[in-house]
């Protein structure tokens, strides 16, 4: 696939709120369910923005031929990728 994803962080976010079924709090703690809910909306909005860089990166690159790439270029390529691969398992 060539084409290029963008997600609209803040639109993923506000749906993956909408689709979590959060329990009834019978304390009626507003400032705890508050913060449940805007964890759940940043974790969703900063893992949908880590997507987009990754994806921008990947189209970014200039697409030579990898034929046509240096040994020294593929390894850096190849290291490259590598890094971002790591990062977002890590993330």
């Amino acid at each position: 696939m060539s084409d290029k994803i963008q997600i609209d962080p803040k639109e993923f976010a506000y749906h993956f709120i909408d689709t979590l079924n959060f329990p009834e709090d019978k304390t009626n703690n507003l400032e705890q369910s508050a913060k449940k809910r805007l964890a759940a909306y940043l974790s969703a909005y900063y893992l949908i923005d880590s997507f987009n860089k990754l994806e921008s990166s990947n189209f970014n690159d200039d697409h030579r031929d990898i034929h046509s790439l240096s040994y020294s270029d593929f390894l850096e390529k190849v290291t490259h990728m590598n890094y971002l691969n790591d990062k977002m398992r890590n993330d």
